[in-house]
């Protein structure tokens, strides 16, 4: 498997800094997501980001305290597509979970690769790559109750991980919230 260069080699900027990789991606869009949803749970070691035939995902290899982020190798070209699926996974990080994520997780995820890639990589329609997913709909979703409670992220994590979140505890946060709303979000990602 070839991997570009970029994503895993530092170079020399003519700054005087040096180039971005996975890693020191990682590491700027954890502070981003910590400062937009609060301090991820750090019992949580993050080993590092491995690629591998498969969709991306978080894998807890022998110890249920340590992760990987895994990404596809099948969409490492252009370099963008590792960082797309690297930022979807960094939500993911903030409380790692065993099993499926809830739509209102994968709703935060998607909403967040997006503006981290508008901020770093520029204008564009990055929501067309998740095109034929339920991931905008999730999005949709979560950017109703987060435009009359921005908060809302923040208060659900103060009492649990996102991916636990029930429709009562999304209802407690945001009482205004259409109770069928709430139910999307809690129901299990599919």
């Amino acid at each position: 498997m070839d991997i570009p260069d970029e994503l895993v080699l530092s170079v020399p900027q003519v700054n005087g800094t040096n180039s971005f990789t996975l890693a020191s991606r990682l590491g700027q869009m954890l502070r981003e997501a910590e400062s937009m949803y609060g301090r991820r749970d750090e019992s949580f070691t993050i080993l590092g980001i491995e690629f591998f035939d498969g969709p991306p995902h978080i894998w807890f290899p022998l110890n249920p305290k340590n992760l990987v982020v895994r990404l596809s190798s099948a969409h490492l070209f252009p370099p963008i597509r590792a960082y797309f699926q690297l930022a979807n996974e960094v939500i993911h990080l903030l409380d790692p979970c065993v099993g499926a994520a809830n739509n209102l997780e994968e709703g935060i995820a998607t909403d967040f690769t997006i503006r981290y890639l508008e901020r770093h990589f520029g204008e564009r329609d990055w929501a067309t790559w998740f095109t034929g997913t339920p991931y905008l709909e999730c999005r949709r979703a979560v950017m109703e109750i987060s435009a009359s409670r921005p908060s809302f992220v923040r208060g659900i994590r103060a009492t649990k991980p996102l991916s636990k979140a029930t429709e009562q505890d999304i209802l407690g946060i945001c009482p205004s919230c259409a109770f069928d709303t709430a139910r999307f979000l809690a129901a299990r990602f599919k």
